[in-house]
């Protein structure tokens, strides 16, 4: 810039210029002026109010009065001054001391000021007053270094607790003197501590009720596969005896129906007995009217021979009268008389025999009407023995039909009571598998130190809060008593497997 303004102005204007510079520098800038071999020319008034001094307090002195004495008997420090006695420019943020020892730092350009041989006439330093940012910076840097020592602390403590804890030492509490700000840390690390530890007693606790709980549900399965045995058993036999009842109602069925069909076939030879005694009944009662035709006529025979008798008798007593002229009528008349009486007494012996035929017939219509009434009600008794024989073959039927489908139901309880035992099984392996689980989950929780309460009453207290574990207890003494003997088994309350 001072290049340029030099070849476009005339040197007084330059010079005014680069005075009026020089001005605004020193009024913002602290500004100092050394001659080659390091005394001072001349200082402005903001190095005076910085560092403390007066004007006559700093003229003349050499530059090494605003440093530390170390640093002013350094190789650095007169490294330093050769490089500005030789033209070089230094630059940078140095440490100064003011008056009384008063620290000062200042971030500074050391320039030499050279002549028109190249020859250092002298050095102009300027520089801005950063003592504020330092202290502030330095300040900082204490709090920093503080900070990070109580980080050192806090993570030393910390990690010698966790290396006890990843040892599986549960029981190391933090208790060392910690900053304020990492209280908070030591307190949520103890707390987290006595958690995990408090939650692995709850483990180990839960996991020795789930052993339990494991080893009687191995039990009870145990148990209930042999009862499941024992009832597929029954209901094979249930199923062989129910198979036998279906045929042997089957059978009798079949012998129902066929006495059924025997009893229809004697109810219509009855009936048809039944019509033949009617139609006897109807004949007798014709031959009985007949017969009493036939002592009518006799009658009427045994009139007339009567009649031929008187006549005869008559015609005798004509005769004789007659004399001799009447004696061949008189003989006629008397074989009539004769024949008369023979008739008559052939009509009486008729009538007798009719008469004895009646009562014959009307004992024999008598006897066919019984057997007529009889084989009416046995026919009746036969008709209603058919109807009862129908309702047995029919309830024989519907009983083989309600059997077949009892037997099919105990078939699928037979099938489902299997299926049953091999899910038991199942059960059982699975009850295992989860004993076998617990015991290494207890192996790798037992590797931790708990503290002198592992069996606290507390945890255990709080473990028997879950409902399986209850329950575990609870069949301890009812499933575990009845695994040993099989008569036990049969007296076992139902109660206990409902709950199982």
């Amino acid at each position: 810039m001072f290049g340029k303004l030099k070849e476009d102005r005339n040197l007084d204007a330059w010079r005014d210029e680069a005075f009026l510079t020089l001005e605004a520098l020193n009024r913002s800038q602290v500004g100092i002026s050394f001659t080659s071999d390091g005394h001072v020319i001349e200082a402005n008034a903001n190095f005076l109010s910085v560092f403390g001094y007066t004007r006559a307090e700093v003229v003349g002195k050499h530059h090494r009065t605003f440093v530390e004495p170390v640093y002013a008997g350094s190789q650095e420090y007169h490294d330093f001054w050769q490089k500005l006695k030789s033209g070089g420019a230094v630059s940078g943020r140095f440490k100064c001391r003011g008056k009384d020892d008063k620290v000062v730092w200042v971030r500074a350009a050391y320039d030499p000021v050279l002549d028109r041989s190249k020859r250092v006439m002298k050095v102009i330093a300027f520089a801005q007053n950063i003592t504020a940012n330092i202290e502030a910076e330095e300040t900082q840097a204490r709090e920093k270094a503080k900070a990070d020592q109580e980080l050192m602390q806090v993570t030393t403590a910390l990690a010698a607790h966790l290396q006890r804890l990843a040892a599986g030492d549960l029981t190391s509490t933090m208790t060392e003197e910690v900053a304020d700000g990492y209280k908070q840390l030591r307190d949520n690390y103890n707390r987290a501590r006595e958690t995990l530890r408090l939650s692995l007693l709850t483990v180990v606790n839960a996991s020795e009720a789930i052993h339990l709980g494991s080893s009687e549900i191995s039990s009870a399965s145990d148990l209930m596969a042999r009862r499941a045995e024992q009832q597929a058993a029954s209901l094979e036999e249930t199923a062989a005896a129910l198979n036998q009842i279906s045929t042997t109602l089957k059978r009798g069925s079949e012998g129902a129906q066929a006495v059924a069909v025997s009893m229809n076939a004697a109810k219509e030879e009855a009936v048809k007995s039944g019509q033949t005694v009617l139609n006897a009944v109807d004949a007798m009662a014709k031959i009985a009217t007949s017969s009493k035709k036939i002592v009518q006529i006799v009658g009427v025979i045994d009139e007339i021979a009567f009649q031929t008798n008187l006549l005869a008798l008559n015609a005798g007593v004509e005769a004789a009268r007659a004399g001799d002229a009447g004696r061949g009528f008189a003989v006629v008349a008397s074989e009539v008389r004769v024949l008369a009486q023979r008739c008559s007494a052939a009509a009486k012996e008729i009538k007798g025999l009719i008469t004895a035929s009646s009562g014959d017939v009307d004992a024999g219509v008598k006897l066919v009407g019984d057997a007529g009434t009889a084989l009416t009600g046995i026919v009746t008794n036969i008709t209603n023995l058919d109807q009862l024989m129908a309702d047995i073959a029919s309830s024989a039927r519907e009983q083989a039909t309600g059997l077949a489908e009892v037997n099919a139901a105990v078939n699928q309880m037979d099938q489902v009571t299997q299926q049953n035992a091999s899910m038991i099984e199942e059960t059982n392996a699975a009850a295992s598998n989860l004993q076998k689980e617990v015991m290494a989950m207890d192996e790798l929780v037992r590797r931790f130190e708990l503290g002198r309460d592992r069996r606290s009453q507390a945890a255990v207290s709080s473990v028997q809060g879950f409902p399986a574990v209850r329950k575990a207890a609870k069949q301890k003494s009812c499933l575990g008593a009845n695994v040993t003997t099989g008569t036990r088994l049969v007296a076992t309350s139902d109660e206990n497997w409902d709950e199982f």
